[in-house]
C-alpha cells in the first residue's frame, strides 16, 4: 500500500479483525490497493464530484452524508450547572461501555450493509473505552438520574477548539434534555478557555440534526463518507 495515500488504521483493523485503511489523498488516475487492503475508508466534501467519480469506478460505495457543525464562543453562555452531570469515574466503565455499545443506529458503520450490526456495537463499545485507557478524548461527562447513568459525552481539546466525539443517551432518557444539559455544561467547563466547539453528525439522524441546531451550532460543511469491502466483515 503507498504509504502517501494510504494509512492503516489499528484501531479499526482490532474491531472489525480485518485490514483497514483510510485513503487520505485521491490522485488524478486513481487505482485502488487491494494487495492488502480488506476495507478501505475515506471523506470527500460534498462538492468535490471529479473523486466522487473516481471513487464509484474503483467500487466504493456512499454510505454516509456527514454534516459538521461548529458553536462559536460568545461572552453570552450562560453560566451553567446540573447537580445530574459528572466527570466520569473508572467505576463507571462497564456502564458507559454499554451505554455506548447499545445507543447507536445512525452512525456509518451501522449504515453499511457489509458490517455486521454487532461489529458496529462492539467498535462504538471499544471507541469509548479508549478514554478509560489514556488513547483518546481529554474529558468525558456523564448524566445521572437516580443513581443511573443514562447519558456521556466524549470530549477532545485541541488549541482552538473543542470537538465533541461520541455523545449517547439511554433510549429511555431521550427527549428528555440530557444530552442537551451534556453539551451545556461542556460549554461551561470550557469558558474561560474561550473555546469553539464542533460536532459532526449523520444527515439522517434529525433529533441530532435538530438538536444542534436548536442550542445554536451552525452548519460549516458537509462530507461524503465512503467504504470499499474486499468482503463482508
Amino acid at each position: 500500500m503507498d504509504i502517501n495515500l494510504y494509512h492503516y488504521d489499528d484501531f479499526m483493523s482490532a474491531c472489525l479483525n480485518k485490514r483497514v485503511y483510510s485513503l487520505n489523498k485521491i490522485p488524478i488516475n486513481y487505482k485502488i490497493e487491494d494487495n492488502e487492503a480488506e476495507f478501505i475508508y475515506c471523506k470527500t466534501p460534498s462538492i468535490d464530484f471529479l473523486n466522487h467519480q473516481k471513487l464509484i469506478k474503483q467500487g466504493f460505495n456512499l454510505i454516509d452524508v456527514n454534516v459538521k457543525f461548529k458553536y462559536k464562543f460568545n461572552n453570552k453562555i450562560d453560566n451553567y450547572y446540573s447537580e445530574n452531570i459528572r466527570k466520569v469515574d473508572q467505576l463507571d466503565r462497564d456502564v458507559v461501555k454499554d451505554l455506548a455499545q447499545n445507543s447507536f443506529i445512525y452512525d456509518r458503520f451501522h449504515k453499511d450493509t457489509k458490517i455486521l450490526n454487532n461489529r458496529a456495537s462492539d467498535l462504538k463499545k471499544r471507541w469509548v473505552d479508549n478514554y478509560f485507557i489514556g488513547k483518546r478524548g481529554d474529558n468525558l461527562l456523564v448524566s445521572q438520574i437516580n443513581d443511573e447513568i443514562v447519558g456521556f459525552i466524549l470530549l477532545i481539546e485541541k488549541e482552538k477548539e473543542v470537538i465533541i466525539d461520541l455523545i449517547a443517551v439511554h433510549k429511555s432518557y431521550r427527549q428528555l434534555g440530557v444530552a442537551k444539559n451534556l453539551i451545556k455544561e461542556s460549554f461551561n467547563i470550557y469558558k474561560e478557555k474561550q473555546k469553539d466547539f464542533i460536532v459532526a453528525t449523520q444527515i439522517t439522524n434529525l433529533p441530532s440534526l435538530n438538536l444542534y441546531q436548536e442550542i445554536g451550532f451552525k452548519i460549516i460543511g458537509t462530507n461524503f463518507v465512503w467504504h470499499w469491502h474486499k468482503n463482508k466483515i
